[in-house]
């Protein structure tokens, strides 16, 4: 997962490494089943693995489009590992 650095989701992981994720639309509509999982800041060279694997598998919207924005409205990018957690 990738998102901005002044977002609330990153405030709230920095409490709470614990969240709950669901597949959904591209406009966030739930489409299944919500799990848990743990949330786990990468750096260094896990960001820069993660960065080029989401650009390689969305390569208009992570490969160009979202960097572009991260860039525009100069935020630094944070890339997350979220690990399903056993209920």
């Amino acid at each position: 997962m990738r998102t901005p650095h002044r977002t609330g989701k990153v405030k709230r992981l920095r409490n709470d490494p614990n969240v709950e994720i669901t597949p959904s639309t591209f406009l966030g509509k739930p489409t299944g089943h919500a799990i848990r999982a743990q949330a786990r800041l990468l750096s260094g060279d896990e960001a820069k693995h993660a960065s080029k694997a989401l650009a390689q598998k969305y390569r208009i919207l992570q490969g160009v489009l979202v960097p572009l924005a991260h860039r525009l409205t100069r935020s630094k990018t944070m890339h997350y590992e979220l690990t399903p957690v056993e209920s």
